[in-house]
């Protein structure tokens, strides 16, 4: 994890689905995050698999994937 003037980045590359969005959901609720958070990742991330997991409700997320960063 590193911070930027204006985000927080963690670096999710080679993580397999669930693990990107537990880790994502994980770094957003343990209070390390209060302003942007930019994952970086080298595969697909279905949104869609969040939906029902009380993602909704947590703080916004921004998610940007980069390959080979």
């Amino acid at each position: 994890m590193w911070l930027t003037a204006d985000a927080v980045h963690i670096d999710l590359r080679g993580l397999e689905p669930p693990e990107l969005m537990v880790a994502i959901l994980q770094t957003i609720d343990g209070g390390e995050v209060d302003t942007a958070l930019v994952a970086h990742f080298d595969r697909d991330l279905s949104l869609s698999r969040a939906r029902g997991s009380g993602m909704e409700s947590r703080t916004p997320a921004v998610l940007v994937r980069e390959r080979g960063l």
